[in-house]
């Protein structure tokens, strides 16, 4: 949305021709050719609270934000430094004194960068951004710096302690599919006592989980010469109990699908901040990224050797147990076995998956509070 009120000319002609550009890419050429930029007052906060003396640690957690649908656009002169290579957009924020400082007693230095995905990312977390190479504008190297004090025993560390041991079990916490949501990272690091005015070049990477497009899991190879055969993955385990042909021509086959619950957990990491820090301690376990299939009917494919689907595959649990750690599942299958080149053919169990991704970034000529 053109923002009138923060724009000189909104009826001023723009041409560009980009090509077959990354969407970051395509966008970010649009803001320049245009003399445009996002209205940075719209990067969200997220606010967590600690409560209590000490003892006690209140999480809350708001339902999951939707993507923005709407962008201000404002004139802008001075382009920020981003970084748009990949699926993450990296940019500088500029300086607020709200937010970024300098810490001149332990020669630190902190400042915000804000992170977005690109629409249609299946986003799961970010992780964090970590930062690899930092020069000044003078050449000195900057060291990343990580404000977590050590742990000290005593009875006066028991909030610092709790910070450190607990784990909240809540599986119905789910950020997925928020491509398109903005996230502020602080970035702190060490000077060496001399207070620089800016980054000549910054280098980092951003860690995130994301959920993969619906893949084979793991694969029995040659599953119709003989029973016994089975794969593992990811605390998952097939194992091909019984193979017979039908007097119609069907293979039938019976197969026990076992998952480890405690082999699948997927950790949230939230941050929370206590007593003015910002706390990396919280862990949120939701289930693992194939654990929202549990109970259903698993998506197996017969492929052939080229890797394609056989087709006229029908499925069924015939049963289903769990003892608090694995949940087992029968299952029986059949389809029309052919007449040639049945050895051949391999079984698959497909799901979506959580993946840890590493995108790199470079910023350069970052401003410093």
């Amino acid at each position: 949305m053109i923002d009138k009120t923060k724009i000189s000319d909104t009826k001023r002609p723009i041409t560009l021709d980009t090509g077959e550009l990354p969407y970051w890419e395509a966008l970010n050429a649009f803001y320049q050719a245009a003399g445009l930029a996002e209205d940075i007052s719209q990067v969200p906060v997220t606010k967590t609270e600690s409560g209590g003396s000490g003892r006690r640690l209140i999480v809350r957690s708001a339902a999951p934000v939707q993507p923005a649908l709407v962008c201000r656009l404002v004139d802008c002169s001075t382009p920020m430094p981003v970084s748009t290579a990949n699926a993450f957009r990296v940019r500088a924020l500029p300086v607020d004194a709200a937010h970024d400082k300098y810490d001149d007693i332990k020669g630190e230095i902190t400042f915000r960068l804000d992170l977005d995905t690109a629409p249609g990312v299946p986003l799961r977390e970010i992780v964090g951004i970590e930062i690899r190479k930092a020069a000044a504008e003078d050449g000195r190297a900057l060291a990343a710096a990580y404000p977590l004090p050590p742990f000290a025993g005593g009875f006066n560390n028991v909030e610092q302690m709790v910070m450190q041991q607990l784990v909240v079990d809540s599986r119905d916490y789910a950020i997925e599919n928020l491509g398109g949501v903005n996230h502020a990272h602080a970035i702190t690091l060490k000077t060496s006592g001399l207070r620089p005015k800016k980054i000549a070049e910054l280098h980092g990477v951003v860690v995130a989980k994301v959920v993969t497009p619906v893949e084979p899991i793991l694969t029995v190879a040659h599953f119709l010469k003989t029973t016994g055969g089975e794969a593992s993955a990811d605390g998952m385990t097939v194992q091909i109990k019984d193979v017979k042909t039908s007097g119609d021509g069907r293979a039938v086959v019976q197969l026990r699908l076992t998952t480890r619950m405690d082999q699948s957990e997927d950790v949230l990491n939230l941050p929370v901040q206590v007593k003015g820090r910002v706390q990396q301690f919280i862990r949120i376990n939701r289930g693992g990224g194939l654990r929202a299939d549990v109970g259903k009917l698993p998506d197996f494919k017969v492929l052939d050797p080229a890797g394609q689907p056989f087709k006229g595959l029908s499925a069924q649990v015939r049963g289903m147990s769990f003892d608090g750690t694995v949940m087992t599942q029968d299952v029986e299958m059949s389809f029309e076995k052919p007449a040639q080149g049945a050895e051949q053919l391999s079984l698959a169990l497909m799901a979506k998956r959580v993946a840890v991704v590493e995108m790199p970034f470079v910023l350069k000529n970052v401003l410093l509070p």
